[in-house]
């Protein structure tokens, strides 16, 4: 009985770290694609009205 519970708490503690694990590789996830959406997005004002060009028309 107390081999099991102690497999019990290790499974758990091993959890929390894939846990961790993941919700830090989720906000790198996010953070990665916010900021290429944010780049892309001002690229493409950028063509607009600086350097006033079709690139915006052209995307749709």
């Amino acid at each position: 009985m107390a081999n099991q519970l102690c497999s019990q708490l290790s499974i758990a503690q091993a959890s929390l770290e894939t846990e961790e694990y993941a919700k830090m590789a989720h906000l790198v996830s996010v953070s990665s694609l916010g900021a290429i959406a944010s780049i892309h997005i001002t690229a493409a004002l950028h063509h607009h009205f600086i350097r006033r060009n079709d690139i915006l028309k052209r995307m749709f």
